[in-house]
């Protein structure tokens, strides 16, 4: 395991970078299986935290970089999770905690309902309408500003580290606590055994390892500085306009044409005698 300490002036959030054993070739599924036990662990962050921090720990969200580990976690969460927290509770001599309807952030989702769900992340809990789990795409890295939300599952590393700053940045934006992202790496997959080895290294210098973006076409900057060079391409090449030479120029030009092909012909002289 891989911790960054939070910092609670430079840094709002707690970054956890945990190694699975090795898997099967069902490694997919079994890592959307993973977050499904943190609503325990959840259970007891919410009991050691006071009473104006608890909210922050109290809703777990879970990003994922596909649709299909995200579904299969969708049915753990609504099969497995609920006899795991109730097998589990008593070993810990605690009450198990009754799980409300897994909430989803994703594509498929209809426009209508994103601002509803949006609007329902921010009921705490105890609250009517409160969601307890949510599993998202990458749909979360842009829109989302619930101040509450504190505690993020990230199965695998992302595609790219703008994707990764952007999604574990949604939480960790309130004051009452410090943010903790656990990051969740698949030892069958090289990109996240190198990420997971180089965990503190990277993470002190995050923003140094951010992708170069492209440039968007026909944006005024990119007009203005690179438009001239396709115009005066296709000028010559389609219209047939060439560079206009001086005179002088053009007898250096022809004179060095002449020079070149008369050192040819002494050259094939040369041969042939």
């Amino acid at each position: 395991m891989r911790t960054i300490p939070a910092l609670q002036q430079n840094c709002p959030r707690q970054m956890v970078g945990c190694m699975l054993g090795l898997l099967r070739r069902g490694a997919p599924i079994n890592l959307s299986y993973s977050p499904c036990r943190l609503p325990c662990c959840s259970q007891l962050a919410i009991r050691a935290c006071q009473d104006d921090g608890r909210d922050a720990y109290s809703t777990l969200v879970a990003y994922f970089n596909s649709l299909k580990v995200l579904g299969g976690a969708l049915v753990a969460m609504q099969d497995d999770v609920p006899k795991t927290i109730s097998a589990i509770a008593p070993h810990r001599s605690e009450d198990a905690r009754r799980l409300g309807e897994p909430e989803e952030l994703t594509s498929r989702k209809a426009s209508s309902e994103i601002p509803k769900i949006l609007e329902q992340l921010e009921i705490g809990i105890g609250e009517p309408g409160f969601i307890d789990i949510l599993l998202a795409s990458n749909m979360l890295s842009v829109g989302v500003d619930i101040p509450r939300l504190g505690l993020m599952v990230v199965n695998g590393q992302p595609k790219s580290m703008s994707e990764y700053i952007q999604a574990t940045s949604r939480v960790g934006r309130s004051r009452k606590g410090p943010g903790l992202v656990i990051t969740l790496y698949n030892n069958t997959k090289i990109r996240d055994r190198a990420h997971y080895e180089t965990f503190r290294t990277w993470h002190s210098a995050l923003y140094r390892a951010v992708e170069p973006t492209s440039v968007t076409p026909f944006a005024p900057r990119a007009r203005d500085k690179a438009l001239h060079a396709p115009l005066v391409a296709m000028a010559i090449h389609l219209l047939g306009v060439g560079p206009v030479l001086s005179e002088k120029a053009g007898k250096e030009h022809r004179r060095t044409d002449n020079t070149h092909h008369i050192g040819k012909g002494q050259k094939s002289g040369r041969k042939r005698s």
